[in-house]
């Protein structure tokens, strides 16, 4: 008796044995199956996060490149502007030197006034004194160096290179933007 005791008891350990084992492996596979689930959710999380990273990196990257791309073209335009004014003011400087005299007749006759004042480059002076209506004053000055400035009583007129510059130089300008540069 003692022993069937012992045989049931051993057995029952036995059934005991195997539930709380095929319970703690159950309960091990549950906690690994949710434990898989979190690294698995943590990974895609970090992923997520470092394909934005990259994503933002690449934007980064890209608008720098364009910003150099622009600032390139926009020297490229600054430099080819720079050179069209610099034939243009070699070309209106000769211009200049051989027609202001009379460019200046014009504009004095259209201007249809008298006792005016002209100031010129000093060195073109006499150059100017003789061939100008006589109720016109001639006046030679150092900080002219090329053109001249037309005074009246309450206005005046410059023509110079800087005017000219003035003028042309937004024009180019709008030539350039609608040619995409």
């Amino acid at each position: 008796m003692l022993d069937k005791l012992i045989n049931r008891v051993w057995k029952e350990a036995e059934r005991e044995e195997v539930r709380i084992i095929a319970e703690a492996e159950s309960q091990a596979a549950s906690l690994w199956e949710k434990e898989k689930q979190q690294i698995e959710s943590e990974f895609q999380n970090r992923l997520q996060k470092e394909k934005e990273k990259i994503q933002q990196r690449i934007q980064e990257k890209l608008s720098q490149e364009k910003l150099a791309s622009q600032q390139e073209i926009l020297r490229e335009r600054n430099r080819c502007l720079e050179e069209v004014l610099q034939e243009v003011k070699k070309n209106f400087l000769a211009w200049l030197e051989k027609e202001e005299v009379t460019f200046l007749l014009r504009m004095l006759k259209n201007l249809d006034e008298k006792n005016l004042t002209v100031y010129v480059p000093a060195e073109k002076q006499e150059k100017f004194q003789g061939r100008l209506p006589e109720s016109i004053s001639v006046i030679g000055k150092e900080k002219i160096k090329e053109g001249f400035v037309i005074e009246g009583p309450n206005w005046d007129v410059v023509f110079d290179w800087e005017f000219v510059k003035a003028k042309l130089q937004s024009r180019l300008v709008d030539v350039f933007r609608q040619a995409g540069l």
